[in-house]
């Protein structure tokens, strides 16, 4: 086998100018094949100033060429360019996460993925998330809007963070639904059943009783219809054994929209109406009772340990966003 004396900067356990077996050198690829079914068996080193030595060595020392030499080279070059091609974007990805760890010791850096209904994410969160943006730059988010059904199973799943979620007045249906979840209470609206006075009159004529209001056909966010189902419980304490929904749509712009031409009656956050009543474009169907309220709350799995990073974020926009109920 070839043999070499080591270089100056070579720091092996042994005396320097020692001929050796080029394998003492470092790392090895296994034997390559040139041109001409020639094969070598191929070391590495790298010297103090980064550069890279390769050394050849083979059982018929006679027949090794420069010619041979080179087929090999361009052999293992290639094989090195492959690979290179493999591990680039993990070393890519993992200089870039050291990096984010060193920074977050000092500063909230990271992606968020949040969860939220619709009208919540589209018109109040925003706001939020802005501000948070301006005071830590390194943060970013995404946001996924729909109804909770959808939304805790991606928590539960890991595809999310935190999540927003509504709970109505009254007994629950969410409580089972929230089950294994930390919820930290954000914010409350008031809510209004609303209807187009055309509708009223020729439906109710002035009347609240359970009976006649049970026989109507109702505009809701999701096909069972919970906000309706709540707002009944919460002022009759009982709810229909049947709803019927003419239209169910994730939008409260939608559900406005939809109740003013008439296709039933709508439950919507008092604020996004507060005009529309006072125009006589919608009119509220109200009980004795307050108004019910909507209680937009924070989750996130008890589990899991959260980051500072959510720590200082659920921290942020509870502060951001709490206020009491607003009633009309």
């Amino acid at each position: 086998m070839t043999t070499t004396n080591c270089p100056s900067w070579c720091h092996s356990n042994h005396p320097e100018g020692e001929a050796g077996p080029v394998s003492h050198f470092g790392p090895h690829w296994p034997p390559l094949r040139g041109d001409e079914g020639f094969s070598a068996d191929v070391s590495a080193v790298q010297n103090e100033k980064g550069d890279v030595g390769v050394y050849l060595s083979n059982d018929h020392e006679e027949f090794l060429t420069t010619a041979h030499a080179r087929s090999v080279a361009r052999a293992l070059f290639a094989a090195a360019e492959a690979l290179f091609a493999v591990v680039e974007p993990f070393v890519t990805a993992l200089h870039g996460g050291i990096e984010q760890i060193r920074r977050s010791r000092h500063a909230l850096v990271g992606t968020l993925h949040l969860g939220a209904p619709v009208e919540f994410g589209a018109h109040r969160l925003p706001a939020a998330l802005a501000a948070f943006s301006r005071a830590h730059p390194e943060v970013s988010f995404t946001l996924r809007l729909g109804h909770p059904s959808e939304l805790v199973p991606l928590l539960e799943e890991g595809q999310l963070d935190l999540g927003f979620v509504d709970l109505f007045d009254g007994p629950r249906p969410a409580a089972t639904r929230l089950a294994g979840l930390e919820v930290v209470e954000v914010m409350d609206e008031a809510l209004v059943l609303v209807a187009a006075p055309a509708y009223e009159r020729e439906q109710l004529d002035g009347s609240r009783a359970f009976a006649r209001l049970s026989g109507l056909r109702f505009v809701d966010y999701h096909p069972t219809a919970p906000g309706v189902r709540g707002w009944f419980h919460h002022h009759f304490e009982r709810v229909p054994p049947r709803l019927n929904v003419a239209l169910a749509v994730e939008s409260v712009q939608a559900v406005i929209r939809a109740v003013e031409h008439g296709m039933g009656p709508g439950l919507v956050p008092a604020h996004t109406i507060a005009a529309a009543l006072a125009e006589e474009r919608l009119v509220a169907i109200t009980t004795r009772r307050r108004p019910l309220t909507n209680r937009v709350t924070l989750v996130r799995m008890l589990d899991r340990v959260p980051s500072r990073l959510e720590q200082a974020f659920a921290t942020f926009v509870v502060g951001a966003l709490a206020h009491p109920a607003r009633a009309t």
